[in-house]
């Protein structure tokens, strides 16, 4: 009985030490084809798509920072190959350098290249509402820089604002 237990302790190590380390093979604002460098708006919202190997299925498992900002990962954007991640708010005001984006998934972290910058350029402004001020069901007219359209990723179409 003393030698099962020791024996145990083993195999579970060495089952736990077989689990292959996470891997970024590409990363891409794609989900058909690898672009890189990743442009994203300083508010986020930027598709990010990672094919990597020896990650967790689910997708609480894993965390995806690009530079030092997390990346969520909605509930269906993991896969046996792939995980999608949506930029978040940076709080910035101006361009950042290129970044890279880390995964981390059973504990373990990898990191790509700086491939992805937060740019003004990406970055919808609102410049004036009209009317100022209206009633309920009234129309109202917005304008403002950097159209937003097609807000889907290629698997999603949420429309156009």
């Amino acid at each position: 009985m003393e030698i099962k237990i020791p024996l145990l302790l083993v195999l579970l190590v060495l089952a736990h030490s077989a689990q292959t380390p996470p891997s970024i093979l590409s990363v891409s604002s794609s989900p058909s084809t690898v672009v890189n460098p990743i442009y994203s708006s300083l508010r986020g919202g930027t598709f990010i798509y990672i094919k990597a190997l020896g990650h967790s299925p689910d997708p609480t498992d894993n965390y995806v920072y690009v530079g030092g900002y997390p990346c969520t990962i909605p509930s269906d954007g993991v896969t046996d190959t792939y995980i999608t991640c949506i930029t978040t708010d940076t709080g910035l005001y101006q361009n950042t350098p290129a970044l890279t984006i880390t995964l981390i998934s059973y504990g373990i972290q990898t990191t790509t290249t700086p491939i992805v910058y937060f740019t003004t350029s990406y970055t919808p402004e609102l410049r004036d509402i009209f009317p100022s001020a209206a009633i309920g069901g009234a129309y109202i007219n917005f304008y403002g820089q950097h159209r937003i359209s097609n807000l889907g990723d290629g698997l999603r179409d949420l429309g156009d604002v």
